[in-house]
């Protein structure tokens, strides 16, 4: 466990980074997995992945504004279907509350289950700016991903000696718990 924490300690901003951006662009697993996971091993620090998860789920943001601007335009749809656990309906569901909503549909979609990326293409087909839609997406993510992290630091720091003792196991835990969420995720 102690090369582990370390190298979360050292390293765990990249893991925020890269999962942020992958998940707001076709990566099809939050990031709260990497970002909880990180702020258990580096408790003092649980706060670094969140935020950096924020700073990519950001640069995800400006890369999917432009590709849908300059080459996907109205077959980013298409794109968003082959990525797994988007339907139909969740592109119907989503451009709904959009037009209900606007861009403050980010604020309310931190807690869904429709990922971040099918928001921001339907903001970004809906004819929204890109600063507004990096304004609203700030919230968003900070909304779920730090308390996330917060609570993942506490109980890094609370089982510490139980993380160290039984790593193997913790781990193993913790992945099935993902498995079987995405398990049951995905099949609705």
């Amino acid at each position: 466990m102690a090369r582990t924490s370390g190298w979360c300690s050292r390293h765990g901003w990249l893991v925020g980074l890269v999962w942020g951006l992958a998940e707001s662009t076709i990566f099809f697993i939050v990031p709260d997995v990497g970002v909880a996971f990180v702020a258990a091993m580096s408790p003092k620090r649980w706060w670094v992945s969140a935020v950096t998860s924020v700073l990519g789920t950001l640069l995800g943001a400006v890369l999917l504004f432009l590709v849908i601007h300059l080459w996907l335009g109205a077959h980013a749809a298409d794109l968003l279907l082959r990525i797994r656990g988007i339907h139909p309906s969740t592109l119907a569901l989503a451009s709904s509350r959009t037009a209900d909503h606007g861009a403050g549909v980010l604020f309310l979609a931190a807690f869904q289950g429709i990922p971040y990326k099918v928001y921001a293409a339907q903001l970004t087909l809906a004819g929204i700016s890109l600063p507004v839609l990096l304004l609203w997406t700030v919230p968003s993510r900070a909304l779920r991903l730090l308390p996330v992290a917060a609570v993942a630091g506490a109980g890094g720091r609370l089982l510490q000696g139980s993380l160290h003792r039984h790593f193997g196991l913790w781990v193993a835990a913790y992945g099935l718990f993902w498995v079987v969420f995405y398990a049951w995720y995905w099949s609705r």
